[in-house]
């Protein structure tokens, strides 16, 4: 079992994202109360799984709405996944029809959602360059968004130190990753 993200409700409950072990590797979320023990109100023991593809999934990020629904990112097998958990620790299908956004094309590494619902998710795409795209509130490709809903930054960024996503107060959005360039290695916000 391996944690990768962490949140925190506003009535102090603790979310973290990562990978559940043996005898299944599936994208897992556990729900804590404040004082550490399990939330049982949460899936019924305060983990709750996620799995397309199963035996190779893992959680990399998540993220509590203003509503109280847990969004998250990682993978499941080949696929990025980005799925949407009610508060109770069952997959949202009112979230793509089924909970779940599936892409072949990248593994999304972290998530920021923003105040109108939308989500930003950092993501590495062949060729290890950097790739930001926003998905409205419903999982669909926000089109606004660079008119397709992806912005490829052209930034190099590598799998070992994936890339982070965060919101300014401004509503900015802020990404940094760590990048080699002829021998130097760097940190670098885009």
């Amino acid at each position: 079992t391996a944690g990768r993200g962490l949140a925190l409700q506003p009535d102090g409950k603790i979310v973290v994202t990562g990978q559940a072990g043996s005898p299944s590797n599936d994208a897992t979320v556990w729900r804590f109360n404040a004082d550490g023990s399990p939330d049982t109100t949460f899936d019924g023991d305060g983990v709750a799984t996620i799995s397309i593809d199963p035996g190779d999934g893992v959680g990399y990020d998540v993220a509590i709405q203003a509503d109280g629904k847990i969004v998250v990112v990682g993978k499941d097998g080949p696929w990025m996944i980005l799925a949407r958990l009610h508060a109770d620790g069952s997959l949202d299908t009112t979230f793509d029809g089924d909970g779940a956004v599936m892409d072949f094309n990248h593994v999304g590494n972290s998530l920021a959602v923003q105040p109108d619902g939308n989500i930003v998710i950092a993501a590495i795409v062949s060729g290890n360059h950097l790739l930001l795209r926003r998905y409205d509130s419903i999982g669909a490709d926000d089109d606004s968004f660079d008119s397709n809903g992806v912005v490829e930054t052209g930034r190099e960024a590598t799998h070992d130190l994936p890339p982070i996503v965060a919101l300014q107060d401004d509503g900015r959005i802020v990404v940094g990753t760590y990048i080699e360039n002829e021998g130097q290695t760097s940190v670098d916000f885009a």
